[in-house]
């Protein structure tokens, strides 16, 4: 423990700054970014679809599950026009 070279060469792995590496939260900002994509593109099309925008939020914010909620909700009928047709098809059927 008192070699001066073991001194030397822990020294030199030492970061350059002498604090903390960001390089792990550095490392998850694409996938933080692509989370908060889907997970307002789910929100708007649920929002959009007449669908339950809190559940499809959360659903989108998973990673890798928020691609297929996207692809889901591209997919899924829109509950407001479905609401109108049924009324209008009462409507005519009186």
């Amino acid at each position: 423990m008192n070699d001066p070279t073991y001194l030397i060469e822990f020294i030199a792995m030492a970061q350059p700054n002498g604090g903390p590496s960001n390089q792990g939260l550095i490392s998850f900002l694409p996938m933080i970014l692509i989370a908060i994509f889907t997970a307002l593109s789910s929100r708007f099309l649920a929002k959009d679809k007449g669908r339950n925008t809190g559940a499809w939020t959360i659903v989108g914010c998973i990673p890798m599950i928020g691609f297929f909620s996207l692809i889901l909700l591209v997919g899924c009928s829109c509950l407001k026009t479905k609401e109108k047709l049924d009324m209008l098809l009462e409507q005519h059927d009186k």
